[in-house]
């Protein structure tokens, strides 16, 4: 029996990506809706980022993703 949505392992998301993706109701569910390896690889990429330009450029490329995402269903 495949886990439901409430048993899934939570991911830690930055409170600024978080507030990216709330901004766009679309990308939000759909990110509610990734699986949580697939919300760590963003989350991964976007915490590792050095410069807070690049940051910044992660996390408006994941909501875009994310977003694109939920067009192509």
């Amino acid at each position: 029996m495949s886990p439901t949505k409430d048993d899934r392992p939570q991911v830690s998301a930055p409170a600024d990506l978080i507030k990216a993706l709330k901004a766009d109701p679309e990308a939000w569910a759909r990110w509610q809706a990734l699986s949580p390896s697939h919300q760590r690889e963003h989350v991964k990429a976007i915490e590792e980022a050095k410069k807070p330009e690049t940051r910044a450029r992660r996390i408006t490329s994941a909501v875009a993703m994310v977003r694109a995402m939920a067009k192509r269903r």
